[in-house]
Parts: C-alpha cells; structure tokens; sequence
C-alpha cells in the first residue's frame, strides 16, 4: 500500500544524488514498498531538462528507465485531482507542477515527500518536509 508520494525534486534527488538528502529521508524512501509519484512528475522532468535546467547524465528516456523503479507507482491525472488542483484552499504559489502534486496526494490520502520551501507548511496536506544539503562542486 502506497503511503508516501515523492515530491518531484526528492525523486530526481533518490535517483542523482540521494547524498544531498537527510539519512532519515533516504531510509524512509528505502524502507517502502511502494513510493507513489504523480505522474505529473515526469513531464516537470522533461521540461526542465529540454529548458537546460537540469543535467541527468544520459537522454531522458534512458533517465526515466532508471528512476522509474519498481517501488516507484505511477498515480494519474483524475478528474478529481485535477479539479482539486485549481482550488487548493490558501496555497502559497502558482505552479501548476506544486498545485498537481499536492492535489493527487490529498485525493490518494497520502504524505508528500518534499523539500520545496514554498509550501513545507501548508496545511491542506500532510507534507514531510526535509531540508537537502547543497550540491557539492562540478
């Protein structure tokens, strides 16, 4: 049973660089059978890889391949997660990227998995928020 959805950049963190994560993040991500992870995600993945803002190392299909686990599943659009996505009640920013994720956690009754400090204290959703080191140098 999936109890957790993964935040888009604490995914891409699990898979690049889990390093830049807490201990106590990675454990939990480890110790679950199942991450749920908006679908939603994929496509803020691509887009920012095809903006140049962020390198995966290989082409995106082969990235997807890779981060794309078994422990990870897929959860969809629903007309009940996009409706609830444009009347979040008080959320703190616009992105449509946040709204989604935050929407298809409420609407599955799961904790967020995320480290994004626009909204680590919204209270329309069970978020577990955890602070990521910086990236070392390249």
């Amino acid at each position: 049973m999936v109890k957790y959805l993964l935040d888009t950049s604490v995914w891409f963190m699990l898979s690049q660089e889990p390093e830049r994560l807490p201990d106590k993040c990675v454990q939990l991500a480890q110790t679950q059978a199942e991450l749920g992870l908006s679908c939603v995600s994929l496509r803020e993945i691509a887009w920012k890889q095809a903006q140049g803002k962020l390198d995966l190392g290989k082409p995106l299909l082969a990235w997807f391949s890779t981060a794309l686990t078994p422990q990870i599943r897929l959860l969809t659009i629903t007309p009940e997660v996009a409706a609830d996505s444009a009347a979040l009640p008080q959320f703190p920013n616009k992105d449509p990227y946040d709204q989604i994720i935050v929407a298809t956690a409420r609407q599955n009754k799961l904790t967020i998995i995320s480290n994004d400090d626009a909204w680590k204290n919204y209270a329309g959703a069970r978020i577990l928020y955890f602070k990521p080191t910086a990236p070392g140098p390249t």
